[in-house]
């Protein structure tokens, strides 16, 4: 098993995966940093606003196929969420959380004690205000809905950012 100096270890089969070298990977460890470097670069947290249905929130970290196993090892770090496929022709695979229990519970908690690092900490800000506010049913008044379209409209592509990010 691999395991990095300074951080509990995270097993699990590698679902067939193999090694550049033809050898069979049977463990990965990540760590908490990990999944914060990861997610500052390829992960998202989203607001859907349909115009049926539920209002939700979604934290999400995509990857090709052929790193489905990294996928698995962050859902098993978390013990919430799913991989699903979807996007890229059939070449991607998603790990997400919808579940609003397991955002408030698990997501929030574990971004609050290890920061992101990058401008995508402003996402996460506003991903973590309303995801709160859905838990605590604020998006059943019109006011709340309202704070939360707001909110909606400048997040992730949609933000502007003004200066320089430190």
């Amino acid at each position: 098993m691999i395991q990095l100096i300074g951080f509990p270890p995270i097993s699990l089969l590698f679902r067939g995966a193999t090694a550049p070298n033809g050898l069979l990977l049977s463990t990965l460890a990540i760590s908490a940093d990990y999944i914060v470097g990861i997610t500052d670069g390829e992960g998202n947290f989203t607001i859907e606003i349909p115009t049926k249905g539920s209002l939700r929130v979604k934290f999400r970290i995509g990857q090709h196929k052929a790193s489905k196993s990294l996928l698995y090892a962050i859902k098993d770090y978390f013990k919430c969420g799913s991989v699903i496929s979807g996007g890229g022709h059939g070449t991607m695979l998603t790990y997400q959380v919808t579940s609003i229990k397991d955002i408030v519970n698990i997501i929030i908690p574990f971004f609050e004690a290890h920061p992101l690092l990058s401008s995508k900490i402003y996402n996460y800000s506003d991903f973590k205000t309303v995801a709160l506010m859905i838990f605590n049913k604020e998006h059943l008044t019109d006011e709340g809905l309202k704070i939360i379209k707001d909110i909606a409209s400048r997040i992730n592509t949609k933000r502007i950012y003004g200066g320089t990010f430190h």
